[in-house]
């Protein structure tokens, strides 16, 4: 059956294995990510946490809590406003890099054409190209979402392109969030990936980090390399360090969802024996380590971003 109009969801395991996701508090990173970016206006699919009872109901079976993930197609188009028979392409790893979603039979023309527009060295004509195919101020929240959970796996990967047919302009969405808010690649031994630096966009350079350094995104680098564009942007980050990245709103979320799920956990326990204290362990210590890359996200980026000469004396 449908859900909300939905023909197709993601169920991510209560208790994630490893593998090519953070571990056990990959949950969390996705559901706050997907909040994070709808925040800032980005057009992202929904994330809620559900408790899941398995049919038909058996009692060694326990109740479990999962995040379900709408999925991006025809029919999330729609929804959201948009023409679902336009082009939809994936970026992924594979050869070649642009999985196309609609459309399929017209080939990837669209999106080559795209990056073709954007990457010429000429910094007036590529200017051009930005504005004429690009949704800029999308492209900017999506841009500073990601800079400021150090989604660090979103420029060259995962994310989808959307082409209006409307504007002929291109709208970015974010996917696969595991990897943000301080994740860092396996063995995950590393310290948090709280200081990729402003430039990650252009070059996928983690300073200091090379073993999380990324090929630079084919339409992302080209865009971040305007110089009208990375002015702005930076001036962006600046300001949303100071109010949809405060860490006041973010703890906020963040100490709301634990005790939601932990409420709901009680309740699991009280209707069906289920031990739930390696659960609750899981949650808090998920959401623990997330506040801890957030702080030190805001000491890093406080002492590499500008700060607009009418801010001096807060600074």
């Amino acid at each position: 059956r449908r859900v909300y109009g939905d023909r197709t969801i993601n169920i991510i395991p209560e208790v994630p294995t490893g593998g090519t996701n953070a571990g056990i508090s990959s949950p969390y990173r996705e559901h706050l990510g997907f909040w994070f970016y709808e925040e800032l206006n980005v057009l992202t699919g929904w994330a809620d946490f559900y408790r899941v009872i398995a049919l038909p109901f058996s009692t060694s079976v326990p109740h479990t809590q999962r995040l379900i993930i709408q999925q991006v197609n025809e029919n999330f188009l729609e929804m959201n406003g948009r023409f679902p028979g336009a082009d939809l392409y994936k970026r992924v790893y594979s050869n070649p890099n642009w999985e196309k979603h609609t459309n399929k039979e017209e080939g990837n023309e669209s999106i080559e054409t795209l990056v073709a527009a954007i990457s010429v060295t000429n910094p007036t004509k590529r200017r051009e190209a930005l504005e004429q195919n690009l949704n800029l101020p999308e492209f900017m929240n999506y841009s500073v979402g990601s800079v400021l959970t150090s989604n660090w796996d979103g420029f060259w990967n995962n994310h989808w392109m959307y082409l209006n047919p409307d504007d002929g302009r291109w709208e970015i969405i974010p996917w696969d969030l595991d990897w943000s808010w301080g994740s860092s690649p396996p063995p995950n031994t590393g310290p948090l990936y709280a200081e990729m630096p402003p430039t990650f966009p252009i070059d996928g350079i983690a300073i200091g980090e090379e073993r999380n350094s990324r090929a630079p995104g084919p339409v992302t680098s080209p865009l971040h390399q305007d110089p009208q564009f990375y002015e702005e942007y930076l001036k962006r980050l600046r300001y949303e360090l100071t109010h949809n990245f405060a860490e006041e709103k973010l703890f906020d979320k963040m100490n709301e969802m634990q005790d939601l799920l932990i409420d709901d956990l009680l309740l699991i326990r009280d209707d069906t024996g289920r031990n739930v204290s390696q659960r609750i362990k899981q949650i808090e210590e998920s959401y623990d380590v997330i506040k801890q890359f957030v702080e030190e996200r805001h000491v890093y980026l406080n002492g590499v971003l500008p700060v607009p000469v009418t801010d001096w004396e807060i600074f």
